[in-house]
């Protein structure tokens, strides 16, 4: 059951938030949006909370005394509730990290593989080069060999 209260004001204006001691930057934001100052809505508080004013602040300095314990009860479960979707939000994002984790594991071994793939083909493929090159270097002594007893047959 709610607990009936009288607004403090019903125009909020920044000469009325400075008496109270609000901040000048926070002053500075609400006298852009709000020169005129401002009716207590409910447009106008969601306005307020999308513009990042802090509305706890305002609630000691212009929600009716009586409504603060109701109101302080209703944050706490706000809070918890705020908290207990953080939580979850933080397991999934940490759920995500580890599959992304398992799948770079994945394409590491993947990878690791095709390079080991690569390395015997680059492998065979310097064996046979180098076959080939044994090969011609045994043809060229050969060669050689004939050359040398050749050019001895005219001496």
């Amino acid at each position: 059951m709610p607990i009936k209260g009288e607004m403090k004001v019903k125009l909020v204006t920044a000469e009325i938030l400075q008496e109270q001691g609000a901040t000048c930057p926070a002053l500075l934001q609400f006298q852009a949006e709000w020169p005129d100052g401002a009716e207590v809505t409910l447009a106008n508080l969601l306005r307020a909370a999308e513009l990042k004013l802090n509305l706890l602040w305002w609630t000691r300095h212009f929600l009716p005394h009586p409504l603060w314990a109701e109101f302080d009860r209703q944050v706490v479960l706000l809070g918890a509730e705020f908290t207990r979707q953080v939580v979850l939000l933080w397991a999934e994002f940490d759920h995500q990290v580890v599959l992304l984790g398992a799948e770079v594991d994945h394409q590491v071994v993947l990878l690791q593989e095709e390079f080991t793939r690569q390395v015997v083909l680059l492998q065979k493929e310097l064996t046979r080069q180098v076959v080939l090159l044994q090969e011609e270097f045994s043809r060229q002594v050969a060669r050689l060999i004939w050359q040398l007893l050749e050019e001895g047959k005219c001496q």
